[in-house]
């Protein structure tokens, strides 16, 4: 009788055991050095074919943006090789063009052409040089802030850490959320100004000597009135400015210092004086404090985990300033203290530690003693337990060792395709951990039964192949025709799902290579026979498996009526029930969720139009405090000048029982009594779950204080 495929791949390799063995060991080899050479990094950043470009023309009409700004940009746009469509909207004072790329080409080179001959363009005066903006889901790697009430020192530790931040190679951008600037007041005196017969001008011109920017904010006159000049600074220190030589009017009066005729003050002060401020926790302290946001990007395809360590070890090492971090707590909030807020490596950490912990299990996030229950749960112990209890301790080592080694396919084909272990690869390596047990279960307990009954090695292996590989087969192929369908969507969610069949169908494949050239050589030396053996391979089975075979073998005799109606109850069952969850809301469609009890919140809102600035300030400081009351919170700190914040947990372990669902309400519910009548409106949520909680798909807000406009 001719065998199938499956039993003659497996006859091949065990009539050839030095090429299987060679094989393995090029396995392992392959396995173990693409692990270890993979970087971690963030989500993956998909290639957005598209160029938004942005230009302001203060003051003019729709009308004419569009003859004097939007049509020449079209006009040059619309010749350069690559692209592919493009729409324009010109609306008051501002022209906006998206300009799409052909499929295929160098998105790169495309922009930089398109930026070209945007710059040979001439635009009447007073348009502002045309913006070209790349889209990107990208947020920066490391996000941390410089606390504290002395905005001089603030400025002296920004300065000092974006020096050696950028000496970092592979450092990409630092920026702040808002400039701390350093800023030079002269406030001149009427009299000293009149007796030395020195202009104003005079002034302005000694300083513009020293490359100072003049002026930041100068609507005053000096005809018989004290007057102040407020400009941007440089590192010309105080001394020097004060000791600038003025020249009077009149020629035979001796030059005089600045200092003789005016005050000289150097200040600190974030730009228009917005100033942000985060909220701290450190042990039983937390404190608001003014803060130098910064947003830290890194360089692509570097190792994100070195880098982050490097730049922690810079940031907890600043002299006089005290580190702040979810690792670090440094006791006190005094003086001038470093918070970091996040990194995009401490979410990939936790991604790889989850894979890990799938694998070969680790303690529970929780601070009772069951915490160490979560050693005995990992996907190796697992199997290893149940072989054990069914089969034999051999088989449950044998079976063990297949997880990783099926694993490893994915490493293998991820690293030598160029990709890194990013978001979605490591989210893929926990969801396909389940997938690639199976196949070593079978094939291990097929050979465990021809064992039983009297064969043994390479005959046991091959019968046991014969009787199940065909099975293992069509599970494998049907695994992988379910992941097939992420690699082929198109647009942008096509590049990011696509790294989920890279990772998972490579694995898939390996769970059924792995038993069939490797785990029947192993199983057919190494497995012995059980108490239970006989010559009956049916009656050697658990109670249980012959009870399954009897009733099975019930229906399959029975009439096709009955079998048909045994499968529309088993469908009727399964949709009823799926049917009552979602009508009862226990299940719900949503774009992308995550647990109830994350570890971070979104605090999001607007202010009134009307509402000045200094107030917007002064009500970001209050919003602050009012979420730091919550004692379940480690940090708040602004994501925009705005109103949007990004809010730490505790850890859960540390929360006990209080979910981060109810934290959220109970946030909501103190801003709104703080500050609801201040704010046009506010929202918190957990962070990346699902869409907005109103029962609308789309909300529309309509803002005026006055009620009878917006009725």
């Amino acid at each position: 009788m001719k065998k199938n495929f499956n039993y003659r791949i497996a006859d091949y390799f065990l009539g050839r055991r030095r090429l299987m063995l060679l094989s393995l060991a090029l396995l392992v080899l392959l396995g173990v050095a693409s692990t270890m050479l993979l970087k971690t990094t963030g989500f993956p950043q998909p290639d957005f074919r598209a160029v938004f470009i942005q230009t302001i023309y203060p003051g003019a009409s729709a009308e004419t943006v569009a003859e004097t700004v939007t049509q020449p940009i079209e006009g040059v746009v619309k010749s350069v090789a690559g692209v592919s469509t493009y729409q324009s909207t010109s609306s008051n004072s501002v022209s906006f063009i998206r300009v799409d790329l052909t499929e295929g080409t160098d998105t790169t080179s495309v922009r930089s052409d398109i930026d070209a001959a945007i710059s040979s363009l001439e635009f009447p005066e007073g348009v502002q040089a045309p913006q070209m903006i790349s889209p990107t889901i990208e947020g920066p790697d490391i996000a941390f802030s410089i606390a504290g009430e002395n905005l001089e020192e603030l400025y002296r530790v920004y300065h000092h850490l974006e020096q050696l931040l950028n000496e970092i190679p592979e450092t990409a951008s630092v920026e702040q959320l808002v400039e701390l600037e350093r800023a030079l007041v002269v406030q001149t005196r009427q009299a000293d100004v009149l007796r030395t017969g020195v202009s104003y001008q005079e002034v302005i011109a000694q300083l513009s000597v020293l490359s100072e920017t003049l002026p930041v904010a100068s609507n005053l006159t000096i005809d018989a009135k004290n007057q102040a000049v407020l400009t941007t600074l440089g590192d010309s220190s105080r001394d020097a400015i004060a000791s600038l030589e003025l020249r009077a009017a009149t020629p035979r009066t001796p030059a005089v210092r600045l200092e003789d005729v005016a005050t000289v003050d150097i200040i600190y002060r974030f730009v228009d004086n917005d100033t942000p401020y985060i909220g701290v926790r450190s042990g039983d302290t937390s404190a608001v404090l003014p803060a130098v946001v910064v947003f830290v990007k890194a360089a692509d395809d570097i190792e994100l985990a070195e880098y982050t360590e490097r730049v922690e070890e810079l940031l907890a090492h600043v002299e006089g300033t005290r580190f702040v971090s979810p690792q670090h707590d440094s006791g006190e909030l005094t003086g001038t203290v470093i918070v970091e807020h996040f990194t995009n490596n401490q979410f990939n950490q936790q991604q790889v530690s989850e894979v890990v912990t799938g694998l070969a299990g680790g303690p529970l996030d929780t601070e009772s003693g069951i915490r160490h229950v979560g050693w005995v749960l990992g996907g190796i112990q697992l199997v290893f337990l149940v072989m054990l209890a069914f089969v034999s301790w051999r088989a449950a080592l044998i079976s063990a060792a297949a997880i990783p080694l099926s694993l490893v396919f994915a490493n293998i084909y991820v690293y030598f395709t160029g990709h890194d272990l990013n978001t979605l690869v490591l989210f893929s390596l926990v969801l396909v951990i389940g997938l690639v047990v199976d196949p070593a279960l079978v094939i291990l307990e097929s050979i465990q039964r021809k064992i039983d009954v009297g064969m043994r090695g390479s005959v046991a292996a091959l019968a046991a192949v014969d009787d199940v590989g065909m099975g293992l087969f069509l599970a494998t192929l049907t695994n992988v025709i379910v992941f097939v369908p992420f690699g082929v969507i198109s647009g942008y969610l096509g590049e990011i799902f696509a790294y989920i069949p890279r990772t998972v169908i490579p694995a898939t494949i390996g769970s059924y290579v792995v038993p069939l050239i490797f785990l029947v050589w192993v199983g057919g030396i190494f497995l012995k026979p059980s108490r239970r053996h006989g010559n009956d391979e049916i009656q050697n089975l658990w109670w249980i498996s012959r009870w399954l075979i009897r009733v099975n073998s019930r229906i399959l005799r029975s009439s096709a009526w009955i079998r048909v109606g045994i499968i529309v109850c088993a469908m009727a069952v399964s949709f009823g029930v799926v049917g009552y969850f979602f009508r009862t809301g226990e299940i719900k469609v949503v774009q992308f969720a995550s647990g109830v009890n994350a570890n971070f919140l979104d605090l999001n809102g607007e202010f009134f139009t009307d509402t000045p600035l200094a107030e917007r300030v002064e009500l970001r400081k209050e919003i602050v405090a009012e979420v730091m009351d919550n004692q379940a919170v480690a940090d708040v700190f602004p994501l925009t000048n705005e109103f949007s914040y990004f809010i730490s947990l505790k850890k859960a372990r540390e929360r006990g029982d209080y979910r981060s669902i109810d934290i959220k309400d109970d946030v909501y519910d103190g801003l709104e009594e703080r500050v609801g009548s201040r704010v046009f409106e506010f929202s918190t949520r957990v962070d990346f779950v699902g869409p907005p909680e109103e029962n609308f798909l789309i909300t529309l807000a309509l803002k005026n204080q006055e009620a009878a406009v917006l009725s």
